[in-house]
Parts: C-alpha cells; sequence; structure tokens
C-alpha cells in the first residue's frame, strides 16, 4: 500500500518534471531558431548588398522566413519585408470627367483638383461666360456647350491648339470682349479638353519650290539645363525628302551640317523628322496610291490601309486628308521581343504608323497630283506659329 502511494506520488512528479524538461528544450529550440532566421536575414542581405549572393537567392531567403514569421503570428520582432522588392508606382495621366477642362502651363503634370478649386462660369443675358488669366494655370473648369471663355495672357505666350480637340475653338471677333483679354474661345461640343499654353517661340518658314511645300519650324527652342539651354533645328532638302534635324555632337549642335548630303545620311549624331513627296495619277484617292507606291499594289495579308486619321492631328489646314499603314495584330511586348515586334512591323512595311514612332501619309485635295509620308520618330518639334507643331504647318501648293 506504501509503495503503491509512493509511485503514485513521486511517480507523477517525476512524469511532470520529464514533460516540463521537453516543453523547456521545444520553446528554447523554437526562440534559437527565430533567433537564427532573424540573423539569417540580416546576414542575407549584408552578402546581397556585397554581392556575394545574387539578390534573387536574397528575395527567396526572405520569403522562406517571411511564411514562417506568418506561421508564428505571436512574435515580436519586426515584420520583415515582402517577397518581391517593391518599385515606384508608375505615374498615370489622369483622364478628366466629361465636360472638364484643365488650364495648365506646359510642363506641369495634370492632377485631380479639388472641388473647391473648381471654377464656375458665369450665366448673364442667357450666355455662359469665364474670365481665365495666368494666376489660374492648372485648375478645372466645369462649362456647358456654348461658355464663352476669355483668356487673358501675357503676349509670350500662346495656345497648343491641338490640346482643345475640336471641344474647343477660337472665336476671336465674334464677341465683345472685356480689356486685357488676348483670346477668345468658345466651347462648341462636350467632350475632355486642355487648353495649354506655352511660351511664344520664334519662327521661320521654309518653301521648297521644287517640291512645291512650304512649313514653319522653331529655329531654337529653350531647354533649361542643356547644352547652351536649348535646341537647334536645321533643314535639309535631298532629293524628294526635306529633313527637320537637330545635332547631339556638341562641336555641331547650334550650327548646320556642312558635309556632304551622304555624310548627314551617315551621321549617327543627327535626329531629324522628315517628309517624303510621292507623285500620283490625280484621279488615284490616297488609299490606292500608298498601296501601289509603298507595296506595288500587292498588300500583305497582316496589314491594312486606314484612312480618315486627321482627327488626331490638328492642323492649321484641317481640309488635308490623312492616312496611316497598320497591322490587324498590333504587336506588344508583352507577346514579342523587342526584335520580334520590329519584324513583325517590318514583315509589313517600314512605312507602318507604328514603325519608330508615329508617321502618317497625307494629301491637299487641291493638289491631288502628290502625297506626302510624314516621320515624326518618337516626339515632334515646335513651329514657333500660332502653337502649331511643323507638321501642322505644312503646305502643299
Amino acid at each position: 500500500m506504501a509503495r503503491e502511494f509512493f509511485f503514485a506520488r513521486f511517480g507523477k512528479q517525476f512524469l511532470h518534471k520529464k514533460i516540463s524538461n521537453k516543453l523547456f528544450f521545444c520553446l528554447s529550440a523554437l526562440v534559437f531558431l527565430i533567433f537564427l532566421l532573424v540573423g539569417t536575414t540580416k546576414i542575407a542581405y549584408q552578402l546581397s548588398e556585397f554581392g556575394f549572393i545574387s539578390k534573387n537567392f536574397y528575395y527567396k531567403t526572405q520569403g522562406l522566413i517571411y511564411v514562417v514569421s506568418n506561421y508564428i503570428n505571436d512574435l515580436t520582432y519586426k515584420p520583415l519585408p515582402t517577397i518581391h522588392p517593391t518599385y515606384p508606382q508608375e505615374k498615370k495621366t489622369q483622364k478628366l470627367a466629361s465636360d472638364r477642362f484643365f488650364i495648365y502651363a506646359g510642363g506641369f503634370e495634370l492632377r485631380q483638383t479639388p472641388e473647391r478649386d473648381i471654377l464656375k462660369p458665369k450665366l448673364s443675358n442667357g450666355r455662359y461666360t469665364i474670365l481665365l488669366d495666368q494666376s489660374m494655370l492648372g485648375m478645372t473648369a466645369e462649362l456647358p456647350v456654348g461658355t464663352i471663355i476669355f483668356l487673358s495672357l501675357p503676349q509670350d505666350m500662346v495656345i497648343i491648339p491641338d490640346s482643345m480637340t475640336g471641344v474647343i475653338e477660337p472665336a476671336q471677333g465674334k464677341f465683345n470682349a472685356p480689356n486685357g483679354v488676348t483670346n477668345i474661345l468658345q466651347v462648341v461640343k462636350s467632350g475632355n479638353a486642355e487648353i495649354i499654353v506655352k511660351e511664344k517661340l520664334n519662327n521661320k518658314l521654309y518653301i521648297s519650290n521644287k517640291l512645291g511645300i512650304s512649313f514653319y519650324y522653331a529655329p531654337f527652342i529653350p531647354i533649361p539645363g542643356s547644352v547652351e539651354n536649348g535646341e537647334y533645328n536645321f533643314v535639309r532638302e535631298i532629293g524628294n525628302k526635306i529633313y527637320l534635324y537637330s545635332s547631339y555632337d556638341p562641336d555641331k549642335f547650334n550650327k548646320p551640317f556642312k558635309g556632304t548630303d551622304q555624310e548627314f545620311l551617315n551621321d549617327k549624331s543627327i535626329g531629324y523628322k522628315y517628309l517624303e513627296v510621292f507623285y500620283k495619277n490625280p484621279q488615284e484617292s490616297l488609299s490606292d496610291a500608298i498601296k501601289e507606291k509603298i507595296f506595288n499594289n500587292n498588300l500583305p495579308n497582316q496589314c491594312y490601309i486606314k484612312t480618315n486619321t486627321i482627327d488626331t492631328e490638328v492642323r492649321e489646314d484641317m481640309s488635308y486628308e490623312r492616312a496611316e499603314i497598320l497591322e490587324y495584330e498590333t504587336p506588344t511586348t508583352m507577346k514579342y521581343t523587342y526584335q520580334q515586334n520590329r519584324d513583325y512591323i517590318l514583315s509589313c512595311t517600314s512605312y507602318a504608323g507604328n514603325y519608330i514612332g508615329e508617321s502618317y501619309f497625307m494629301i491637299n485635295p487641291q493638289h491631288p497630283d502628290r502625297f506626302l509620308y510624314i516621320s515624326l520618330g518618337q516626339d515632334n518639334v515646335a513651329s514657333g506659329y500660332k502653337g502649331y507643331t511643323w507638321d501642322g504647318t505644312i503646305k502643299i501648293f
């Protein structure tokens, strides 16, 4: 009886002690594992910084540790970063709501304007009017169709016409304006539009009597912080092409190219836009002429000619017709590599509208014996004339 009591009493104590030892050992191992994981993270980070291990391996290590630390959710140390590195989000231009107009100076990024900053037009004699001046640049105005916009700008500023997208149109001379008004505009239809004003530029008029072409261009465009604080532009005519160019060579950038035509075409330091003149039967449509001159009347299956694309380009003379060569399948870098993308477009033609930037064809219905191919590349050049780009001032005569 005493023996059974002894074992019943001290056996339980021994068993409890054994269980406690195991529990202590497990907890100690767990604490050690935690310190090991935390230490491994810091060591892995340092090794990746010094290039001893790859960043990819470091992020995978981080991911494993993050999973373990998530499982042990009662730990008190600072949570580890996510598996993948974070990068700044791309800035995206915000689309404006219908019938909103954003007035801003060139160079400012579009931003959402608080409700208190929205300008409201005044109703007088049954007509909405609004007076805008330079102090209001960057503000939004909700304007009903028919609203007259009185714009007061310094003499060295000019409106960029293609910003108004046909929603707002000039109305100079149609209405009596208050003192100090430099521009009168009117909202003619619903839609999204911007009024962009920029500093006026000097301009030059280039005329080619040989090709029957003229256009304005800005010989100098200020670019603060660049070489000589700007870009010098020049014109060179070679055969049936006219090049509007600038040089990236620090020894040549502010003077016209002096070499031969072939040296000009071979010089990699020269960046240019150009137009090319094609002659055609006056009775032939622009689409048929493109098919004949570019494809020898054998249009590849993956290509088509899109006409009436003038709405994407605001010109001084909007009667000119415009067309582009496009592919039925739009190549993207998600599906193709850069080289595959390029090869796919070239399998159509190098005159494709999306080959190395933007390009298009154009014709003046008053002179149907010619049409133009205009290559702009990734950007464009100001004309210095009424706010148009240089190609927006091209005339065929």
